[in-house]
């Protein structure tokens, strides 16, 4: 069963509390590397092979391969095409970035030795961890529900008297109410029908009735008095980028160790715009017309973690390669804010922006670990597979101090809701004279107990030009598959309408390096 989320924020910002999801800590702890052009046209399968400055963040031994020092980028163009359905409506349609996939050098140092150390090497690559540019677009009519009414159940248990500014009181920062329903009572968009229904609300003196709904006195029930158009967009964008400090050596041609310091750094951009608008203001009491809402919201961080990796050729043309990675710590910020706008038929129309929430906290991504093996037929080409396995169920939120009780029921839900992932990959490249022909494919387990895998299949073409220098070219299909989503939640007992995205992810890489 697919997981049906709620992709326009409902999150409760308020007094200084910002509740980071579960899912959220589980999007930045997942790693989907680029790499060079290479790696990523053989599936970046790379943790039993070496000599290419994009296998050392999949292995860190890679580099004591080297016999020469290289200095290697690769730009890339990320393509995103989508589409959407939502009440019955279809949209499409596809953006594109360019950003970064890869870049660095290594040196390497001839011991002189015949046997034991023969080398040893150092390199700084910078490497793409996660790309988090996403777009989606949903179009519907209904009479069935609408979000301003959503906003207005999210408001239960809270007097209309506290989301109005006062002096010295500001409901932002002294009210547990969500900021949207601040925004909406004061633009106008919910008003209250006080003890209309004390069996149905026996604790609270206000029920909120939304500007899309109309209130039957006789029954005591509100409901929305004609169709709406909904229309949603979101966009997300930046990224994890990876800068790896590397040391790595031979011993005897036989066994390769690598060590790699890494430090992180987290960009993640989100922006959405939904609005709800009558097609008939004179069917609604309050003549309503339109409600639009936008959400920006932003994390950045840094994160650490150290990878350790060998890879050891026993006989000719064997490699067999390992590697461990320790968890990521994050210490991250999230700032977000909020703008709505209410109009009416009278010709009023009232706008009104939250202040700019901002809260800090910390990620601990989980451990993880890979096994490969990978044979090479002497020049003319080879063939790679290994497995990686990441537990997700064991990140975990902690507040500015390192304290877990803040986030005890987004831990809970995180142990509950994520399992182990297994993650397999699988590359080949054939080489003909200076052209290599490349080909690899890698699967990722679902994250989610309840969710669905992830694959990647992908193909290049490798140019040598020189003796010391190169052009590899590659193509990254990322299939994201469908997922089921909602504009806003449900209430009273009514559903929200229930959407399908789909997204793939289309990169194409080129990688110039050279020898010295």
């Amino acid at each position: 069963m697919k997981r049906i989320i709620c992709i326009l924020a409902t999150l409760a910002f308020s007094a200084g509390v910002y509740a980071q999801t579960a899912d959220d800590a589980i999007m930045l702890s997942q790693e989907y590397y680029e790499g060079t052009a290479r790696t990523m046209a053989m599936g970046n399968a790379f943790t039993a092979i070496g000599g290419d400055l994009g296998a050392i963040a999949a292995n860190p031994a890679s580099s004591g391969v080297y016999t020469y020092s290289q200095f290697a980028f690769t730009p890339s163009v990320t393509i995103t095409p989508y589409s959407s359905t939502y009440i019955g409506s279809n949209l499409n349609g596809s953006n594109s970035k360019m950003t970064f996939s890869n870049a660095g050098f290594i040196t390497s140092f001839d011991t002189g030795g015949k046997t034991g150390l023969l080398n040893f090497n150092f390199g700084v690559v910078y490497n793409k961890k996660r790309t988090f540019n996403s777009y989606l677009c949903a179009t519907g009519q209904t009479d069935e529900s609408s979000m301003l009414a959503s906003i207005g159940s999210s408001l239960y248990g809270i007097h209309s008297p506290d989301l109005e500014f006062k002096d010295g009181y500001n409901p932002y920062y002294n009210s547990s109410a969500p900021w949207r329903g601040i925004l909406a009572w004061n633009t106008y968009g919910l008003s209250t029908f006080k003890n209309i229904d004390e069996k149905r609300f026996p604790d609270v003196d206000d029920e909120y009735v939304a500007a899309t709904e109309n209130f039957d006195p006789e029954t005591k029930e509100a409901f929305v008095a004609d169709y709406l158009a909904q229309n949603f967009s979101r966009s997300t964008y930046g990224g994890i980028q990876e800068f790896a400090f590397n040391f790595g050596c031979n011993i005897s041609d036989i066994l390769y160790l690598g060590l790699n310091l890494n430090l992180e750094a987290v960009n993640y951009s989100e922006s959405q715009t939904y609005s709800e608008s009558a097609f008939n203001p004179s069917a609604f009491q309050d003549g309503f017309v339109n409600m639009s809402q936008t959400y920006w919201r932003q994390t950045t961080g840094s994160g650490f973690s150290t990878k350790i990796g060998a890879i050891l050729t026993p006989v000719s043309g064997l490699r067999i390669g390992a590697t461990f990675t320790t968890p990521t710590w994050y210490s991250l910020k999230d700032s977000w804010y909020y703008d709505m706008e209410v109009s009416f038929n009278n010709g009023k129309r009232y706008v009104e922006s939250s202040p700019t929430g901002i809260y800090n906290y910390k990620l601990t991504a989980p451990l993880r670990f890979s096994v490969g093996m990978a044979y090479t037929f002497g020049r003319f080409g080879m063939i790679s597979a290994e497995y990686e396995r990441v537990s997700y169920n064991a990140a975990q939120l902690k507040d500015v101090n390192g304290n877990i009780t803040t986030f005890a029921a987004e831990n809970a839900y995180i142990q509950s809701a994520y399992g182990s992932s297994n993650i397999f990959r699988i590359g080949g490249e054939v080489w003909a004279g200076r052209i290599a022909l490349r080909g690899g494919y890698d699967r990722f387990s679902k994250a989610a107990i309840d969710d669905s895998a992830v694959s990647f299949w992908s193909c290049g073409l490798g140019f040598k030009l020189t003796q010391r220098s190169a052009i590899d070219v590659a193509f990254q299909r990322w299939n994201m598959g469908e997922r089921n989503f909602t504009l806003y939640d449900g209430y009273f007992g009514l559903d929200a309408p229930v959407g399908t995205a789909r997204n793939k992810v289309n990169k194409v890489a080129l990688t110039f390096s050279f020898k010295f």
